[in-house]
């Protein structure tokens, strides 16, 4: 079922974080701004680097910068990277199935709620959410 984890949260955090820097900032610095845990930001930001959201930087005056624009990540991009179930009812599986009943009067209702959810998710823009 669907629930924004610790990553998705650090994900979203970094992007905000890193949206006004253009020069490399080291998640340290982050860390120690923010108070979040060193380790999971490291594990997001690679994460993010490998998908090319972030560009990272080793060495004296390395770090992270942002990549793409926020206006160019969607919700879905940044959910789908880090909520491997992004279920809204536990009872459907991955293809849609009722795993709990065979002939279940509900599927229809809870697999177009699904859709209607990822077609969302696609729409919003990460810019979106962090107007200010």
């Amino acid at each position: 079922m669907i629930s924004i984890n610790r990553q998705t949260e650090y994900a979203l955090f970094l992007i905000a974080y890193l949206q006004d820097r253009k020069n490399n900032t080291p998640l340290s610095e982050i860390s120690k701004t923010s108070g979040l845990s060193l380790g999971l930001l490291s594990r997001v930001a690679s994460v993010l680097s490998s998908e090319g959201i972030l560009d990272s930087q080793e060495g004296a005056g390395g770090g992270y910068v942002l990549k793409l624009k926020p206006e160019k990540i969607t919700m879905y991009k940044v959910m789908s990277l880090f909520e491997p179930d992004r279920r809204i009812v536990s009872c459907l599986d991955s293809e849609g199935s009722c795993s709990c009943l065979k002939d279940c009067p509900l599927k229809t209702f809870w697999s177009k709620l699904e859709d209607e959810f990822e077609k969302k998710l696609k729409k919003i823009k990460i810019s979106q959410i962090l107007s200010r």
